[in-house]
Formats: structure tokens, C-alpha cells, sequence
């Protein structure tokens, strides 16, 4: 127990903290920003590995600002700046945007491609959008 115990002491003190590399938060309150975190592998051909982020909406949001998901770029740094934002379609209701998945390369063409189901009324309840990745998306 004395050796397992010095084993994690050495070890603890050999570990060096790890550098935040990006940081960002909600565009409100109670944003819910990084509700669920999607990796897109690289969809510009930079190098780096991009990410989508969704915010679900709070009920005391500001006019105008809902759910949403929002598409980073990877670099050196990361892009704090999102290149694509999607929001609920017209006509959703809560839950908006309820199932937020990447499904690999569906196309074939190499990227990463997702998909985003809705709740929308008198539409068979659930319709799901399937959006392919890459830099044109």
C-alpha cells in the first residue's frame, strides 16, 4: 500500500498541467453553451480538427437568440469566431434540435458529415436533416 501510495505521489508531482488552449462561453445567460460537443475531424483541409458546439436556450434568453449549434474551426489557435451557426428550422418546437450526431463520411467525399433532428408538429413528430461536411458546408 506504501509503495502504490509513493507510486501516485511520484507520479502526481512528474505530471505537468496541461496549457488551455481555447476558452469561450454562451452568448447569454444560462446559455447552456457545450450542452454537446461534436467532433467534425478536419472540414477545411488546414490540418487541424474541427468542432461544432451546441447552446440549448434558457427561457429567460434574450429577443431573438435560441438554440443553436455552432461550428468551429481547429488552428493555432482555435477559432473563437463560429464560420456556420445553425438554429432551429421554422416551424420546430421544444425540444428544438433534440438529436445533434456526426454519422462519418456518409457521402464518400471525406469529410465528416452530421446530422440534426427536430421536433415539428404534424410532420410525423420527428423530422432529421442529414448535412454533409467539408470546407463549402
Amino acid at each position: 500500500m506504501i509503495g502504490l501510495l509513493f507510486g501516485v505521489l511520484v507520479w502526481a508531482s512528474l505530471a505537468q498541467a496541461q496549457e488551455v488552449i481555447w476558452v469561450r462561453n454562451g452568448d447569454w445567460n444560462e446559455a447552456h453553451f457545450g450542452g454537446l460537443i461534436l467532433p467534425l475531424g478536419d472540414q477545411n483541409d488546414d490540418g487541424f480538427a474541427d468542432w461544432a458546439v451546441f447552446s440549448g436556450g434558457s427561457n429567460d434568453q434574450p429577443s431573438g437568440l435560441d438554440d443553436r449549434l455552432n461550428f468551429f474551426y481547429g488552428g493555432n489557435p482555435p477559432s473563437q469566431t463560429p464560420y456556420l451557426t445553425f438554429r432551429p428550422r421554422e416551424g420546430a418546437e421544444a425540444p428544438y434540435m433534440y438529436n445533434l450526431t456526426t454519422i462519418g463520411d456518409f457521402n464518400g467525399d471525406g469529410y465528416i458529415d452530421w446530422v440534426i433532428g427536430y421536433f415539428i408538429p404534424g410532420l410525423d413528430s420527428a423530422t432529421f436533416e442529414l448535412y454533409g461536411g467539408g470546407g463549402e458546408c
